[in-house]
C-alpha cells in the first residue's frame, strides 16, 4: 500500500488524511466488501502511523503505574468566547447570616392531605382543599 499523506496531531491522537478514494467501476455487490477492506487498510495505516509518531516522543518510567508514560508535546489551550467567572462576593444577607450562625431552613411541612370525602390525597388549603366544607 502507498503511503498516504496525511496529518497526525499527537495532542488529541487522531488524523486527517488528505488523499480520497477513487470510486471506479464496481458493482454493487462487491462495492461494499472493496469499501470495507480499503477502510480497514486505511484505519490500519492511519493508527501505524500515529503510534510511530507517538513512539518518536520523550518517554519514563512510572513507578505507581508500572509502564512507560509517553510526554505528549504541548498542553491544549481551547480558546473561551468568555473571561473565566470570577468568585462573587457575598450579599448583605449571606454576610450578616454568616455572622449571626443562621443557616437555611428547608421547610419539612407536607402540601398534601387525606381527603376523607373523596378517599385521595389533595391540596391542604387553597382550591380543591382536602376536607372542604364547601364541597
Amino acid at each position: 500500500m502507498n503511503p498516504i499523506p496525511m496529518e497526525l496531531d499527537k495532542l488529541f491522537s487522531a488524523t486527517n488524511m488528505s488523499e480520497k478514494k477513487d470510486e471506479g467501476d464496481q458493482s454493487t455487490a462487491n462495492a461494499e466488501a472493496v469499501t470495507n477492506k480499503y477502510l480497514q487498510e486505511i484505519s490500519r495505516a492511519n493508527l501505524q502511523a500515529l503510534v510511530n509518531e507517538l513512539c518518536k516522543l520523550p518517554t519514563s518510567v512510572d513507578e505507581d503505574h508500572s509502564g512507560l508514560v509517553t510526554r505528549l508535546p504541548r498542553k491544549a489551550k481551547f480558546p473561551r468566547a468568555k473571561p473565566v467567572p470570577t468568585e462573587k462576593p457575598p450579599t448583605r444577607w449571606e454576610t450578616f447570616a454568616l455572622q449571626q450562625g443562621i443557616r437555611k431552613k428547608k421547610r419539612n411541612v407536607p402540601s398534601v392531605a387525606w381527603d376523607e370525602q373523596t378517599q385521595g390525597w389533595k391540596r391542604k388549603q387553597g382550591y380543591k382543599k382536602a376536607n372542604d366544607p364547601m364541597d
